[in-house]
């Protein structure tokens, strides 16, 4: 009994001791030394051509795979299947690349959220837009998903990858999704979804990029950050640029702007365009009301 309570004194003793030194002797010079090496640690962006080379071959494979699909026969489930898992990978990589979005948000897109996709926006606020603008709203697909801290984020999409998902939508169950799984891209016979990361490491290492090992979601975005830089934009535009990426905004800015809707399809397309297509002389230096693409972007 003597032994037990020496024990219990004793483990009190340490409990109050680590309860007042850790934080100084330890967890303090720790965490210094985790900032420290993350801050001497180099960073690497993607290189612009391998973002171009990436997305040409994501645009070739979706479109390869739309086809196939299609004509797949519902007889043979088994080609189904695959054909059906293949193009799903390469259209969540698409959506991730184009929209610079954190790779888990776009993975767990639900089939509700794509049955409330729309093109077009508000019509007030399109009157405003210059021509351009008006076409890009007219082509362009806007969906909203659940993002960081459950905020609503916006992705956006051309008529191909919304062909695309409508058709993963529409051949699922043939494809063995099980009815109980929520997600556009769902894994086969799970519940589960694909992970953005593996999709994107997979086709930038296939698409034959130099630095593959550069390109990420999370690098994706900080590049995106980096060429806002470069650019003359206005404290709006870069608060509809960071609602788009789904980037806190103090609260008294979300009063007094036009829709949201309308501004990410009409004003951000036009960055994701120019970066997608390594044009990046088209945006420095410039507000979003500058920028241009050509119309066969």
């Amino acid at each position: 009994m003597k032994g037990d309570f020496d024990l219990e004194k004793r483990s009190k003793a340490f409990i109050e001791l680590y309860n007042m030194k850790w934080e100084e002797l330890v967890s303090t010079h720790a965490l210094r030394t985790l900032n420290e090496n993350k801050r001497n640690e180099p960073k690497y962006l993607p290189v612009t051509s391998d973002i171009v080379k990436l997305t040409k071959y994501l645009k070739d494979k979706v479109a390869c795979g739309v086809n196939v699909l299609k004509n797949e026969s519902t007889s043979k489930p088994n080609d189904a299947k695959h054909t059906w898992k293949d193009l799903a990978e390469v259209t969540l990589a698409s959506l991730i690349v184009f929209n610079r979005k954190r790779s888990g948000e776009v993975a767990k897109m639900t089939t509700s959220d794509l049955t409330k996709c729309t093109k077009g926006g508000n019509g007030v606020a399109v009157e405003g837009l210059s021509k351009l603008e008006q076409e890009l709203c007219k082509v362009l697909w806007r969906v909203e998903i659940i993002g960081k801290k459950t905020r609503t984020v916006p992705v956006l999409m051309t008529n191909e990858l919304k062909e695309a998902l409508d058709l993963l939508y529409q051949r699922r169950r043939e494809a063995g999704v099980l009815e109980t799984n929520p997600y556009i891209f769902a894994t086969l016979h799970s519940e589960g979804h694909i992970r953005g990361p593996d999709v994107i490491r997979t086709h930038a290492r296939n698409c034959g990029a130099i630095h593959p090992e550069y390109v990420t979601s999370t690098s994706l975005r900080k590049h995106i950050a980096t060429v806002c830089q470069i650019m003359n934009l206005k404290d709006n535009e870069l608060d509809i640029i960071a609602r788009f990426m789904g980037h806190d905004i103090r609260t008294h800015r979300e009063y007094y702007r036009l829709p949201d809707q309308t501004l990410q399809v009409a004003k951000v397309s036009k960055v994701l365009f120019n970066i997608e297509n390594g044009n990046l002389q088209n945006v420095v230096g410039k507000s979003l009301d500058e920028i241009q693409i050509q119309p066969d972007e």
